[in-house]
């Protein structure tokens, strides 16, 4: 009797670990492919592919010590022995034998189609409910138990019902199940995954063609050179990420390959001061979150803080002051913002569909900004740059204290100075974003949040609540002879996701545009109704109230990329309406570039008040009295709340905006005159005010520093 030697000879063992390294390399290359293929439809070049090859030859690699006993758990649960008896059951099962194992396969195909197409749905459902990636995943996490539940239950009740009348053969139920399957997944399209964004695209056609390549390449002999393919991978993908462009494909335009690198390279920011050290080693400093490339460089002190070699820097910016004619009293002051507007989807900025007739019948006497930009494309961050007259990161915040932040002791809001004034300072608000006490509601008199978790129409409440406080303030007025001046501020959050049918809102043209365009113009149209009507009725009150109209910011429609609002700095996501009304306004139409935190310091002059310094705001008072406006404006942004995690800071003028990821290390340049949707990057192209926006943006730079606790 002999004993079978199960112990591989060094030659067995080698042949296994290439064939290994073969099928990595094939299954890195396939998902590269795919992921450039996504890019480049997003507008990356070709120039990606060595990158992408890189990133996942490199990942193949760190698997390759994992494959042999992912292959040996595998081979143990006699996955493929199971499925290959599977197959031949269908092929050669007879009606007897065959119909337990139809009523099973019946039973387990009804229960995963109910889980897969529940799931897609209630997550289009989460995405259209939630702007939070984290309430996103909560949701869904938490349905998905129902779900699971349900879809069981369902399965076995099926396979149960077909077991008892035992007339069905597996093979029958085979194709049964894939023509159902077929028409399943039509169905799933047309009502599901169209709306599921594009981006998906990639990691969902690279989660089936890495395990397909893996398959088919099984009985693979292996090259000697997969091997040294795999251990050149991190080296190429080292050399190829030196390059802007192809970092920026890799970390923004390859869905897949972003989900891997992105967090690498926020991870490697050490010191916490919003500049990672990798790939391209542009913090100097890693461990010291004074020194980076955007640092204030104190001339005279030796130190290089800045990164560029010298001691000394970019000037800071410094405020120019506009001063206006001030009241002889303090104002009634209205301030009215609305989610998610941006300005080119209203009729009164020149949009081809009537969504803002109350807008136009009430625009003749009002002074309307046409190159209105947020600070950023969020609602906390744009709104609390608003109540603190600065930038978002100019504010001095207080991280700790969850999200959004409240402002840190010593930073007042708007409403602390107005109140400082003799003002009752009151708000009516719509959004989830507003519960939270943080440094948006500091200092109010009074505080609703009034929508809570109910998605109808929104609108005619507040409206209603608004009437309801300026009747009470205008009685208590009468009653006393004279009370304190009122800062009202409302806010609207119809135009946000998700969006309802309105009765008696309907727009021509509806045919023309994708669905989720048409709902947002008919949720502007819807608020544009509840504006007029509030409007009109402030404007009935005794006294001459100055009204400010606005929005936190605008969204986006699949311009750049399928991600909404809150993630980057783009146009539609950042230019917003502003029309102001009130006593000695100037009615006209305004070019040059302003900014909200601008209304700040105009408010605060409008009660008498001295707007003290600010970095970032300037009163518009003068120029809504007829002054000359400032055409060389530089207006400043900044976003660091994206997912996943990147830092992005903007400045944009008359004509031209640069945006500059500090993440990635990439910049954009826009003209606004040439190419208002922002398709066509210019950055590097020769344009001669290229130099001036980068190093103005370096010196707005040196005064916005992100605290440790959101720098990754």
């Amino acid at each position: 009797m002999t004993t079978a030697n199960t112990k591989r000879t060094p030659a067995a063992a080698h042949r296994t670990w290439r064939a290994r390294a073969t099928r990595l390399a094939l299954c890195a290359g396939v998902v590269a492919a795919i992921d450039c293929g996504v890019a480049l439809a997003a507008g990356a070049s070709i120039g990606a592919l060595p990158a992408l090859l890189g990133v996942w030859g490199t990942l193949a690699l760190l698997v390759l010590p994992l494959s042999g006993p992912a292959q040996a758990t595998f081979g143990a649960l006699r996955v493929s022995e199971r499925l290959r008896a599977g197959l031949a059951a269908v092929r050669g099962g007879t009606d007897t034998d065959s119909a337990p194992a139809a009523a099973r396969l019946v039973g387990w195909v009804v229960a995963i189609g109910l889980w897969l197409g529940g799931g897609l749905g209630l997550l289009t459902g989460f995405i259209d409910a939630f702007n939070t990636p984290v309430l996103i995943a909560a949701a869904f996490m938490g349905a998905q138990l129902a779900l699971i539940a349900v879809a069981g239950f369902v399965g076995f009740g099926v396979a149960h019902a077909i077991r008892r009348r035992g007339r069905l053969t597996l093979r029958r139920a085979a194709a049964a199940m894939l023509i159902v399957g077929l028409a399943g997944l039509g169905v799933l399209y047309a009502t599901v995954l169209k709306r599921v964004p594009s981006a998906g695209l990639g990691p969902t056609l690279a989660a089936i063609a890495a395990p397909l390549t893996l398959w088919a390449s099984r009985r693979i002999a292996g090259h000697r050179a997969a091997i040294g393919l795999l251990l050149a991978a991190p080296l190429l993908a080292g050399v190829a990420l030196q390059d802007a462009q192809s970092r920026y494909a890799v970390a923004r335009q390859a869905p897949t390959a972003r989900e891997v690198v992105l967090p690498l390279i926020t991870a490697s920011d050490f010191d916490r001061d919003g500049v990672p050290s990798l790939p391209d080693l542009r913090d100097c400093a890693p461990f010291d979150p004074d020194v980076h490339p955007f640092a204030a460089d104190l001339p005279g002190d030796g130190i290089d803080q800045n990164c560029d070699g010298a001691d000394g820097g970019p000037a800071a910016r410094t405020l120019v002051p506009m001063p206006g004619k001030l009241p002889r009293t303090p104002a009634d002051i209205i301030l009215i913002t609305v989610d998610s507007l941006r300005a080119d989807h209203l009729s009164i900025y020149g949009y081809g569909r009537p969504t803002t007739p109350e807008l136009e019948r009430l625009a003749a006497d009002a002074a309307i900004f046409e190159r209105a930009w947020a600070v950023d494309s969020g609602t906390g961050p744009s709104l609390w740059s608003l109540m603190a007259g600065t930038a978002p990161f100019e504010a001095r915040l207080n991280p700790s204290r969850g999200w959004p932040p409240r402002f840190a002791r010593g930073q007042l809001s708007l409403a602390n100075r107005l109140v400082r004034a003799g003002y009752r300072a009151e708000a009516i608000l719509c959004g989830r974003v507003f519960r939270r006490v943080s440094g948006i509601r500091q200092g109010m008199t009074s505080y609703i949040e009034l929508c809570g978790a109910d998605p109808g129409a929104l609108g005619a409440r507040i409206t209603e609540r608004a009437r309801q406080r300026l009747e009470r303030h205008r009685k208590l007025r009468g009653r006393r002879g004279g009370t304190a001046p009122n800062f009202l501020w409302v806010h609207y959050y119809d135009p946000h996701t998700p969006y309802i049918e309105h009765d008696g809102i309907q727009l021509p043209g509806e045919d023309e545009l994708p669905d989720r365009v048409r709902r947002y113009d008919e949720e502007i149209a819807y608020t544009d109704r509840q504006l007029g009507e509030l409007i009109d009725h402030i404007r009935a009150q005794p006294g001459e109230p100055w009204i400010f109209l606005t929005a936190d910011h605008g969204e986006n429609f699949g311009s750049h990329g399928t991600a909404p609002h809150a993630r980057s700095l783009y146009r539609p996501v950042t230019h917003v309406p502003l029309l102001v009304w009130g006593p000695g306004v100037v009615p006209r139409r305004i070019e040059a570039p302003v900014s909200l935190v601008d209304l700040h310091p105009t408010m605060l002059e409008l009660a008498r008040r001295d707007p003290g310094p600010s970095a970032s705001g300037r009163s518009l008072l003068s120029v809504l009295q007829g002054g000359q406006p400032d055409m060389q404006r530089l207006i400043y942004q900044e976003n660091s709340f994206a997912r996943p995690k990147r830092h992005t800071r903007a400045v944009v003028g008359q004509r031209y905006h640069l945006i500059t990821d500090l993440t990635v290390g990439h910049s954009e340049l826009y003209d606004l005159e040439a190419d208002f949707d922002e398709q066509h990057d210019i950055y590097g192209t020769g344009v001669p005010d290229q130099a001036r926006l980068e190093a103005a943006l370096r010196g707005f730079m040196t005064l916005s520093r992100i605290p440790p606790a959101y720098a990754r």
